[in-house]
C-alpha cells in the first residue's frame, strides 16, 4: 500500500470521528506525514541513529598494543549496545587532533592533556573517567615517574638530572612528559637549559628500554608503566631506581610508583557531532562495565567512573604554555579589538567625550592641581624628615620612641614577647679622627645597611644617636633577639665598611639586649635595661653581646 493511500484512509477515518473540523484534521495529518517521511519511521520521538560508531583511542604504547589493550573494551561496549557497530581507531599522538577536526571518529579516549586541548578547541565533552587496572592494582589517578637503572650512581633526586641525558615518551604525553616537565620546574630544574639532552621515544616501553639499554641516563614515563612491564616479564623492578623530588612523601593509597603530582585518569569523551542520546547510552554502558569484561591498558579489565574534574590539568598546561594555552596571557591589540569591537568603539567614544571635557576644564583646574601636588609633596617630605634619619635612612629617635611606646602597650595587653637591641660602634671617634667625617658617615651608612638586611621586615631599626643604633623586635624573646644581635655583631666585625686611601675602614660593635617583663613595662625601663647590658658589653672588652638580667631580679 502506498503512503498516499494510507493518508486517504486516515483522512476518511478522522472525518467520521472529528466531523468537519478541518483544522484538527489538517493538524493530525501533518503529524502523520512528518512521521511517514521521517528517516526513523515509527520513532518520531527519537533522533536519527548512527549505526557505525568509531571510537578513537590514543595509541601511547603503539598501534599493535592499542588494538590488544582496548579491543576487549570495544567488544564489551558492543555487547551492551548491540544495535550499534563499533570500530576501534588507534591514534598516534600526532593524529588525535586531526581525527577530531575531520570528524572521522565519534568518541575519543586520550590522555588528559590531549583531552584538555580538544575540550578547549573543539568542544569535546568527557562522559566518563577510566579506573586503570594494571599489575593487580587499580586507580582513577595517574602521574609520571622519573627513573634510572638501579646500579646508576649519582642520580637520586631531580636535582641530580642536571647535565644528564633524559628520555621521555612524547612531547604532549601527560604522564610521559608534561607532568615531569611541570615537576622539574617546580623544583628549580629547567629542562631546556640544564639537561645534557632531552629526546622522545614515542612509546613508554621504548623510553624504559632506552634507560635500561644505556642510551639515556634517566627517563620519565606514566605511572603503572614499570609495574605493567614487570608483570609482562619485560623488566625486573629491582633493576629500576625511582627518582623523587627532595622531601617527597608518596600517597600510601596510590598503588604505583610515581614522582609527580597525580591527576585524573584518561577520559572517555564525545565529539561535538555525537548525539547526546548516544553519549548517554555509551556512558551507561561504561559505568556498568567491571574488570574482566574488557581489556584496557593493563590487560586486566576495564572499569570506568563518573567524569572527574580536570581543572588541575588546565592549570598545569597554562603554566607550561602548551596547547591549547601556548598563547595564554598574551593578547594582541588586533585580537582584543576583533573580539570586543562594540566595546572598543564604545570606549573610544567615551574617551573622546572625556578628552573634550578635560580640555574644557583643564584651564580652570591646572593651578589647583599644581598647588595640591606641591602640598602633597611637601607633606610627604616633611613626614619623611620628621621620621627618618637623613644620613642612614633608618628611623630617627623621635619616631623610634613612638613605636616603642605603642609596641610595649600591645605586648603587655596581649601578653606577647617584645625585645630591644641597643648597639654602639666601638671607638667610632677613631674613624673620624683617622679618616675624616665623610668616611665616618660612610661607615654609619654601611652599618645601618647591615642592620636593615639582618632584621625582619616586622622589626623596627633606628639610629638614635651619633653612633648608636637600636632595633625593636616584636614577637621575639630575649634569646632570639640575642641571636640576631650576635649575627649583627659578626657581620659588622667581618665587613669592610669603607675604602680609603689609607686602607679599609673597619670596626666592631658592642650590643645590649633586653626584653619586656613584669619589671620592665615602659620605654624608659626597657631602654635602661638594654643600655645597662650595652655598658656590660663595653666593660667586658667590647665587640660582644650582653643580655639584660633585669627580668631575673
Amino acid at each position: 500500500m502506498s503512503v498516499f493511500a494510507l493518508v486517504r484512509i486516515f483522512h476518511r477515518f478522522f472525518v467520521l470521528v472529528l466531523g468537519e473540523n478541518r483544522s484538527a484534521i489538517r493538524l493530525f495529518l501533518a503529524g502523520v506525514l512528518f512521521c511517514l517521511f521521517s528517516p526513523t519511521w515509527g520513532r518520531c520521538d527519537e533522533p536519527l541513529i548512527q549505526k557505525n560508531i568509531r571510537i578513537g583511542i590514543l595509541a601511547n604504547r603503539g598501534i599493535a598494543n592499542c588494538l590488544e589493550d582496548w579491543g576487549g573494551m570495544i567488544r564489551s561496549v558492543a555487547k551492551a549496545l548491540p544495535e550499534y557497530d563499533f570500530t576501534l581507531v588507534p591514534l598516534p599522538f600526532e593524529s588525535v587532533d586531526d581525527a577530531v577536526v575531520a570528524g572521522s571518529i565519534d568518541f575519543v579516549v586520550a590522555n588528559p592533556a590531549i583531552y584538555v586541548n580538544l575540550e578547549v578547541r573543539h568542544d569535546v565533552i568527557r562522559i566518563a573517567t577510566l579506573i586503570n587496572h594494571a599489575a593487580g592494582r587499580a586507580s582513577d589517578r595517574f602521574g609520571g615517574v622519573f627513573f634510572t637503572r638501579a646500579d646508576r650512581k649519582g642520580i637520586d633526586t631531580l636535582g641530580d638530572l642536571r647535565g644528564k641525558k633524559l628520555v621521555a615518551t612524547a612531547r604532549y604525553s601527560l604522564g610521559g612528559w608534561l607532568m615531569g616537565w611541570h615537576t622539574l620546574r617546580q623544583h628549580g630544574v629547567d629542562p631546556d637549559t640544564e639537561l645534557a639532552s632531552l629526546w622522545f621515544a614515542s612509546t613508554h616501553n621504548d623510553a624504559v628500554d632506552a634507560v635500561l639499554g644505556g642510551q639515556a641516563d634517566a627517563g620519565v614515563v606514566r605511572t603503572d608503566t614499570l609495574e605493567r612491564m614487570a608483570a609482562e616479564g619485560l623488566l625486573r623492578l629491582d633493576d629500576i631506581k625511582v627518582i623523587t623530588p627532595p622531601g617527597f612523601r608518596p600517597d600510601p593509597t596510590f598503588p604505583f610508583l610515581y614522582s609527580t603530582d597525580l591527576v585524573p585518569e584518561w577520559p572517555f569523551a564525545k565529539l561535538s557531532h555525537t548525539s547526546d542520546e548516544l553519549a548517554r547510552r555509551m556512558a551507561a554502558a561504561l559505568l556498568t562495565m567491571r574488570p574482566g569484561q574488557g581489556h584496557a591498558v593493563g590487560h586486566e579489565g576495564c572499569e570506568w567512573t563518573v567524569p572527574l574534574p580536570y581543572e588541575s590539568i588546565h592549570a598545569i598546561m597554562r603554566e607550561l604554555r602548551v596547547p591549547p594555552y601556548e598563547e595564554f596571557g598574551r593578547v594582541s591589540v588586533r585580537d582584543f579589538i576583533g573580539q570586543h569591537l562594540p566595546l572598543v568603539l564604545l570606549v573610544v567614544l567615551l574617551l573622546m567625550s572625556l578628552t573634550a571635557s578635560v580640555a574644557y576644564f583643564r584651564s580652570f583646574n591646572k593651578r589647583l592641581h599644581l598647588a595640591m601636588d606641591k602640598l602633597r609633596q611637601a607633606e610627604a617630605e616633611l613626614t619623611v624628615q620628621a621620621n627618618t634619619d637623613i644620613l642612614t635612612g633608618l628611623r630617627n629617635r623621635k619616631r623610634f620612641n613612638e613605636i616603642v611606646e605603642r609596641e610595649i602597650v600591645r605586648a603587655l595587653r596581649y601578653k606577647r614577647p617584645l625585645a630591644m637591641i641597643l648597639l654602639d660602634l666601638d671607638h667610632f671617634k677613631s674613624i673620624n679622627d683617622r679618616f675624616g667625617h665623610p668616611v665616618g658617615d660612610s661607615v654609619l651608612i654601611a652599618v645601618a645597611g647591615l642592620i636593615a638586611s639582618l632584621v625582619r621586615k616586622t622589626d623596627f631599626a633606628a639610629r638614635i644617636g651619633g653612633e648608636e643604633f637600636a632595633v625593636l623586635m616584636p614577637e621575639t624573646g630575649l634569646e632570639d633577639a640575642a641571636d640576631t644581635a650576635e649575627r649583627i655583631r659578626a657581620e659588622v666585625e667581618s665587613a669592610v665598611l669603607a675604602q680609603t686611601t689609607s686602607g679599609p675602614a673597619s670596626l666592631t660593635v658592642s650590643i645590649g639586649v633586653a626584653d619586656v617583663c613584669p619589671s620592665i613595662q615602659n620605654y624608659s625601663s626597657l631602654y635602661t635595661a638594654a643600655d645597662q647590658a650595652l655598658y656590660m658589653a663595653k666593660k667586658s672588652g667590647r665587640n660582644r653581646v650582653e643580655k639584660s638580667t633585669a627580668c631575673l631580679l
